[in-house]
């Protein structure tokens, strides 16, 4: 039968378009290199791509293409007479995502910025190597490594299976140093290429490795998150076969940007068939977050969120051959996931629990509300431009309290330098703590601010047994610093996120 497109074909990557030392627009990092070319198409062995949150519904994503401009002359009867090609304009999608990693809720703050790798965690994972009979000459596989100043390296590991030592083109952005070869011609079972691994792997600076049987142990010297060891190349299997023990975490810190720009981050999109010439691949550059909406509720289950993307400019991309693994972090966070302490609340007057006595859902937005601008140089836009920053917070429950419905109905007044609801001792703001582990997995955000803007005053049925709140609240004045996203900080097992060290 003839070969369909289907739901195992697809796969999304992204990566950001920066480094730690200059941040080029639509060049996408490279940590090993210069950088790869701004707004070309990537390589098909690009080894850095990282993974989204799992997508668990259909969605379009929209490919900025040229226009095709209709030209009618006044001799022409009903029809056009030329077609002409205009300019390319910048789409808008949306990704809807279980949330997992929750990066682009990040981007649409500021620039994580790695603030430690000092939790406990290291990463600890396992390599069981198979009988050199089934290792592919010139097969490599991935191990990421947190380096003593806290950046990440990528080592590659090859296997020389013939003693021929010619060792296989680098996939693009593993710099020399980082790829060593595993000599396995001598070899005479599984158990002994696993000795010649644990060697090489051990070798590393800021790796251990292990061999007992037929199994490496790698483990990290150094604390935090990386991308687990993963196959090389789907030309050429290794064999081998990859697990974590222990998941390594870092943490970061976010700063609500003030300026116009935010962090961008290329889209590698793939829908492939039986040949890649009637694949559907596609590089998107230039993207930017122009909203993110946090869902939390009882009846999801599970926490979710819908990620606004702006991009303005795509090329036809290659098939990816270094596709990273999956995010297996097990846990999802639910509505159980958001965690309150003292003076830590959702909402709160002052340091005061102002949080309604049930919540059965939570609904937390940032729209950046993105224009691009255009460039004589260019057919299509670019410098996306974020000019006001709209943040909403959306809470349903019950309540025995009328505080905050006399907040809302009450006139805001200037109070010390903060304006708050004229009846208040002090303002509204709220600490948004979602929680897997109290230290090495959660997200919190603190905001300095809230107008209530929605109260509503429901007469209810007597099936509905008690009154329900519906209240909206929006950004209000900000701090000192002209922010109301007042900090965020983010500790997570997922992997790294920040751009360090390299140039691009």
């Amino acid at each position: 039968m003839t070969y369909l497109y289907d739901k195992s074909g697809q796969g999304i990557l992204f990566q950001r378009e920066a480094s730690a030392a200059v941040r080029t627009y639509g060049k996408v990092y490279d940590p090993e290199t210069s950088g790869l070319t701004a707004f070309t198409q990537i390589p098909a062995n690009y080894a850095h791509w990282r993974r989204l949150d799992y997508i668990t519904e259909s969605f379009d994503v929209i490919v900025p293409i040229i226009e095709k401009i209709k030209i009618f002359d006044v001799g022409d009867a009903k029809h056009a007479s030329a077609i002409v090609n205009g300019n390319i304009e910048s789409v808008d999608f949306s990704i809807p995502m279980n949330a997992q990693g929750l990066e682009f809720l990040l981007f649409a703050i500021g620039n994580p910025a790695l603030s430690s790798h000092t939790s406990t965690i290291k990463m600890i994972q396992t390599i069981t190597c198979p009988v050199v009979a089934s290792v592919g000459d010139l097969s490599y596989f991935f191990i990421d490594v947190v380096v003593a100043s806290g950046a990440i390296e990528t080592h590659l590991f090859w296997f020389d299976q013939d003693g021929g030592g010619t060792a296989p083109t680098s996939p693009t952005g593993i710099a020399d140093a980082n790829r060593h070869e595993l000599a396995i011609d001598a070899a005479a079972d599984a158990d002994a290429v696993a000795v010649i691994v644990a060697a090489a792997i051990d070798g590393v600076t800021g790796l251990g490795g292990a061999s007992t049987g037929a199994v490496v142990t790698v483990t990290a010297d150094n604390a935090g998150a990386v991308m687990p060891a993963r196959q090389g190349d789907a030309g050429g299997e290794t064999g081998c076969t990859f697990a974590v023990t222990t998941w390594g975490s870092s943490t970061y810190t976010v700063t609500e940007l003030l300026t116009t720009e935010l962090p961008s981050f290329t889209l590698h999109v793939e829908h492939t068939n039986t040949t890649t010439a009637e694949s559907f691949l596609w590089d998107l550059f230039g993207c930017v977050v122009d909203s993110v909406e946090l869902n939390i509720s009882f009846d999801d289950k599970i926490v979710t969120y819908n990620v606004g993307i702006k991009c303005p400019y795509a090329v036809k991309g290659l098939l990816a051959t270094n596709p990273p693994p999956k995010k297996l972090i097990q846990t999802m966070p639910s509505l159980y996931s958001v965690k309150e302490s003292a003076s830590n609340y959702l909402i709160q007057e002052g340091t005061t629990d102002r949080t309604p006595s049930n919540v059965e859902k939570i609904t937390f937005k940032i729209s950046n509300n993105i224009k691009f601008l255009t460039n004589i140089a260019y057919q299509y836009k670019t410098n996306p431009v974020s000019a006001r920053r709209d943040v909403t917070l959306n809470i349903v429950g019950q309540t025995h309290e009328n505080e905050l419905f006399n907040y809302w109905q009450e006139a805001y007044a200037l109070s010390g330098t903060d304006y708050i609801p004229t009846n208040a001792t002090d303002k509204l703001n709220t600490e948004l703590k979602l929680e897997r582990t109290a230290t090495n997995d959660y997200l919190q955000i603190s905001v300095y601010n809230w107008l209530l803007k929605e109260h509503n005053f429901t007469f209810i049925a007597v099936d509905d047994a008690v009154k329900s709140v519906d209240m909206t609240f929006k950004d209000g004045s900000a701090n000192s610093n002209g922010r109301i996203l007042d900090a965020t900080t983010f500790a997570s097992y997922i992997d790294e996120i920040l751009i360090v060290g390299g140039t691009a």
